[in-house]
């Protein structure tokens, strides 16, 4: 009988899309009736967190984006990340979690890409994975 838990992926990015994927190749996202995703503890989970949208925007503007990934964590409510119940990436990017792994070699100036080992979060079995990209208009 192993544990797990369900996985869903928070509402408060907007010019931004973030997806889950099926394994490290980034090639398959998780479909929108997929979610809430199963996943045992100990497995890892992957991420992509698209600028696309925003990039392209704000380049018809003349302007551009420059961001870096903030705090990432998991907690019970689709909409709030008050309180967090773990931390992943700390408000720098930086992982505070010991198996945050940011892929680097396939990820491009507009993404995202990090993957994480679910732990077991006691009797909570239905978690949301909230992200902040911090954007801000950079020199042209």
């Amino acid at each position: 009988n192993a544990l797990g838990h369900f996985i869903s992926v928070g509402k408060e990015l907007t010019g931004f899309d973030m997806r889950l994927f099926h394994d490290q190749r980034y090639l398959k996202p998780y479909k929108e009736n997929e979610y809430p995703i199963a996943v045992l503890v100990k497995e890892r989970v992957f991420v992509k967190i698209d600028l696309k949208e925003a990039v392209a925007e704000l380049k018809a503007t003349g302007n551009k984006l420059c961001s870096r990934l903030g705090k990432c964590t998991l907690n019970l409510f689709p909409d709030k990340v008050v309180p967090p119940m773990h931390l992943l990436i700390n408000d720098y990017g930086r992982a505070a979690d010991s198996t945050v792994k940011f892929n680097t070699t396939t990820t491009t100036a507009d993404e995202i890409k990090f993957s994480f080992e679910v732990k077991n979060l006691k009797n909570n079995w239905a978690v949301y994975l909230h992200c902040y990209v911090n954007a801000y208009l950079c020199e042209r």
